[in-house]
């Protein structure tokens, strides 16, 4: 149970990242696992398509995010 509180501060700590601009794109980069695992474990668990279907949003929301903000990283 100890990994649970890891992934609770990864994206308590991607999603404060999130708020601000300049760190944006670390906290959509340091999500992107994190729902990459979130979708996976509805899959494996055999959960309903409909379960899932959030994770696959905010996956895309913070994938599309690190994109557009690549830039910032230089």
């Amino acid at each position: 149970p100890w990994f649970m509180y890891v992934i609770g501060a990864v994206e308590f700590a991607g999603g404060l990242m999130l708020l601000a601009p300049s760190l944006a794109v670390l906290g959509a980069l340091a999500m992107l696992p994190i729902m990459v695992g979130a979708v996976c474990s509805h899959l494996l668990a055999g959960d309903p398509i409909l379960a899932t279907v959030p994770s696959v949003v905010v996956l895309g929301l913070v994938g599309w995010l690190a994109y557009v903000r690549r830039g910032d990283l230089a």
